[in-house]
């Protein structure tokens, strides 16, 4: 009987072990409720002379964060805790009325969390515009739709209260729609929000795991896999070395490694684990080992879709 008991002992303490061992090559974050300030913002709906507001209110952003938590979930990259757990624990340690620093109540939610990163952020901006107008030549109509959003985000470690990293989408985005088609303001702005979500995880995993120099060797460099969603062959990224740690004067709070630009390459080769770039600008001897490379403002990840209807205008909205 007391083998029998030792036996199912050692299997649960395995079990734990194992449970333990699967996650523990994963780091663990979690999202708290985004944001939108004291300003409330406004989605505009426009059909020819009639103009209809419609405010961004506090279910939505709650409905933005857990698209953000489930995005997270499917890279697999993460152990997510979940959104019950999280705003138990704000709620249990009142963040907003706290005194506290950042660095303290970090560490402190982390603790009680089991969350090496926090993800905050808030929501800026989020307009879009539906407007119709007759095809050029054509008895027909187009519908334009055009977006924009724009979010902050920060990622806090919470084993030191530092700033991690931060991200900040500002994405534009226009659709033309033919006469028969289907798309919808509702169904626009959902694409726009998919879009900045995806954008968000790409600047958490790129500042929880950033792309990095390995070797540089002439006037080529081998860069870890990171951001294997974003990157492909023929991309451009900047390369940063690392610096000291910038804190703010008067918060004394740690605002993360500064980032000297060294030179900038081109995507060439995607291996399994690994990646091959060449340098096309600045020199090899300026780029160390251990660099940051981050993807080229303005790159495709940031470029709304261009107008291809028949009669339509290139021109930018005018927020």
């Amino acid at each position: 009987m007391k083998i029998a008991r030792y036996v199912v002992a050692i299997m649960l303490m395995y079990q734990v072990i194992l449970f333990a061992s699967v996650f523990a090559d994963k780091p663990s974050i979690a999202v708290l409720d985004f944001t939108t300030g004291n300003k409330p913002l406004v989605k505009e709906m426009h059909k020819v002379k009639e103009a209809i507001a419609i405010t961004w209110a506090d279910k939505e952003t709650n409905m933005f964060t857990a698209e953000l938590v489930t995005a997270l979930v499917n890279t697999n990259k993460f152990n997510v805790v979940e959104r019950d757990r999280t705003d138990a624990v704000v709620k249990e340690l009142a963040l907003g009325d706290s005194g506290e620093a950042l660095p303290e109540k970090a560490i402190k939610m982390g603790q009680l969390l089991r969350a090496e990163y926090l993800v905050l952020g808030k929501v800026e901006v989020i307009e879009a515009s539906q407007k119709k107008a007759r095809i050029l030549y054509s008895k027909s109509k187009k519908t334009t739709f055009q977006g924009h959003m724009v979010v902050n985000m920060e990622i806090v470690d919470t084993r030191n209260g530092k700033i991690a990293a931060a991200k900040k989408v500002n994405l534009q985005d226009v659709h033309n729609e033919s006469a028969h088609g289907h798309t919808t303001l509702v169904t626009f702005i959902d694409t726009l929000k998919e879009k900045t979500v995806q954008q968000l995880v790409n600047g958490i995993i790129d500042g929880i795991f950033p792309t990095r120099i390995i070797k540089v060797a002439d006037n080529k460099v081998f860069l870890t896999t990171g951001l294997e969603d974003m990157i492909k062959v023929d991309t451009i990224m900047n390369v940063y070395n690392v610096g000291d740690e910038l804190i703010d004067p008067d918060t004394q709070e740690s605002l993360g490694m500064e980032e000297i630009q060294a030179g900038c390459i081109k995507i060439i080769e995607i291996r399994p684990k690994y990646i091959v770039a060449q340098i096309i600008e600045g020199e090899a001897s300026h780029i160390l080992a251990g660099a940051i490379c981050r993807l080229r403002e303005g790159s495709s990840e940031n470029k709304p879709t261009e107008p291809k209807t028949p009669g339509s205008s290139s021109k930018p909205i005018s927020w």
